[in-house]
């Protein structure tokens, strides 16, 4: 328990103003401590936290942690209401955490009564921010009304090595993502929740992505690639949020739009995503592509006979989570080595990730028809699978990102974004410029990486690339 001095030098140090009441008299009280710069760090003199044994750590892989308390009148409470603090990160996204641990310290040390005696209810929290984050609004939640607290700021984190380096192992050697920028690890716990205005953008969105299929008369859809906790959640060492962002998605947008494949996945079993990677395997891929089909209107059947011959072969890999261990960590995925995607290709731009454009031909192809997807880095293992499924497959890595000018000018008669799980903390755009991408990436280039390009660069067909409505894009990498 804190001593009584250190208490009162922290009551001294709030940051609101002295008797004033929020919420009509609801919240009598409230204050809130410093962050500490490393969450495991000793704590301080002044730290108005009890004892470990009685609230626990935050488990987090960077950030600082954010305490306090808040006093409240139980003769305002509505009844069967759980007090909620709230950390508003971004218009579309914020913090969420039960007030459910109680403060008799404070009753005690701060107002000098007795808590067993003492008509008010004192609540502690703490949670976890980001290391970039240096302010942001502080609110109560009591059912559907929030109660502004005030504005919590504080100095930028100095930069230092990362001891965990984003990775959280979990059982039997399966490594997960920690708290990376898009708060994984939170979204997983069900603390970081989309806003009602996060959510209305997503409508937003799914609407203008039905406009643009509707423009050209093509079936559309929007994929989310799982995230690797939600498909194999028994090796995640933190137990599963009630509600997540794409769980909050997918109860706004329509089924006959959405394909979040993770039953699918799950029939897969181990084998759905790569022990040391963030990404589905090859066998994932291909459960979503199913899936995709499906939304897509091709024949359910005909597309799994696609595939009913592949074979796989076991091989080593690193992966995004492996190379970030100390020694970096092998594992072994099924890759597919019946299909060699490599002859079917016919355009790469020869950039990485964002502004990436890639093209397969397949004269055998289920539909002889033409698949414009605005992907992200799940949708090159679907490659596998999808450039069978279509006879020409156009992939724009912009994460879900929509250029309106690049579907009038292919004109597709299939239309997909793509996106993975942790981005739908940041609602795509409609109006993307894939042209003002290429421009300011290719501008940023240096000698060395514009000649990694263009030795990456890959166009088997001259004449369909000065025919195809790509040409322009192309010629801004020249």
């Amino acid at each position: 328990m804190t001593s009584s001095a250190s208490l009162s030098r922290f009551y001294r140090c709030r940051l609101w103003g002295h008797h004033l009441l929020w919420g009509n008299g609801i919240v009598l009280d409230w204050a809130v401590q410093t962050p500490s710069a490393e969450p495991g760090a000793e704590r301080e003199a002044n730290s108005v936290m009890p004892d470990a044994s009685e609230i626990p750590a935050e488990p987090c892989m960077h950030g600082r942690v954010v305490k306090g308390w808040v006093l409240l009148d139980p003769k305002r409470l509505p009844l069967a209401v759980a007090p909620q603090i709230v950390a508003s990160l971004t218009p579309d996204t914020e913090l969420v955490h039960p007030l459910n641990c109680s403060r008799p310290d404070v009753i005690a040390d701060v107002l000098q009564q007795n808590p067993e005696q003492y008509l008010q209810r004192c609540y502690g929290f703490q949670f976890v921010v980001p290391n970039h984050v240096t302010s942001f609004p502080l609110s109560l939640r009591l059912g559907t009304r929030q109660v502004k607290l005030g504005h919590v700021c504080m100095e930028a984190a100095c930069s230092g090595p990362n001891r965990s380096s984003g990775v959280l192992e979990g059982k039997s050697g399966w490594l997960f993502l920690g708290n990376d920028t898009n708060h994984s690890m939170d979204q997983h716990r069900g603390t970081l929740q989309l806003t009602r205005r996060g959510l209305r953008s997503w409508v937003k969105y799914a609407r203008g992505l039905q406009r643009f299929g509707k423009s050209i008369q093509a079936p559309v859809a929007l994929l989310i690639a799982p995230a690797k906790e939600s498909v194999l959640g028994q090796y995640h060492p933190l137990a599963a949020g009630k509600q997540n962002p794409v769980q909050q998605v997918a109860d706004v947008l329509s089924r006959e739009l959405l394909v979040h494949p993770v039953a699918a996945m799950k029939a897969c079993g181990d084998d759905a995503f790569l022990v040391t990677d963030t990404h589905w395997s090859d066998q994932g891929a291909k459960a979503g592509a199913v899936e995709l089909a499906k939304t897509l209107g091709l024949a359910s059947r005909d597309v799994v006979d696609l595939f009913v011959d592949d074979r796989y072969r076991c091989e080593p890999i690193v992966g995004d989570l492996g190379c970030k261990m100390n020694p970096p960590r092998t594992s072994h995925t099924q890759r597919l080595n019946s299909y060699d995607l490599g002859r079917h290709i016919v355009y790469d731009n020869g950039l990485r990730s964002f502004g990436r454009i890639f093209v397969t031909r397949h004269s055998n192809a289920l539909a002889d028809q033409t698949c414009l997807i605005f992907g992200s880095s799940s949708s090159y293992a679907m490659l596998k699978y999808a450039s069978r499924m279509f006879g020409c497959v156009i992939l724009v890595h912009t994460a879900g990102g929509l250029d309106p000018h690049l579907i009038a000018a292919v004109k597709p008669q299939f239309l997909v974004a793509q996106t993975n799980a942790r981005y739908v903390v940041r609602v795509p755009r409609l109006t993307h410029s894939v042209r003002d991408q290429l421009k300011t990436k290719v501008s940023r280039l240096t000698e060395t990486e514009r000649a990694e390009v263009i030795a990456n660069r890959v166009c088997t067909d001259a004449s369909w690339m000065a025919k195809s409505a790509l040409a322009p894009y192309d010629q801004m990498l020249s």
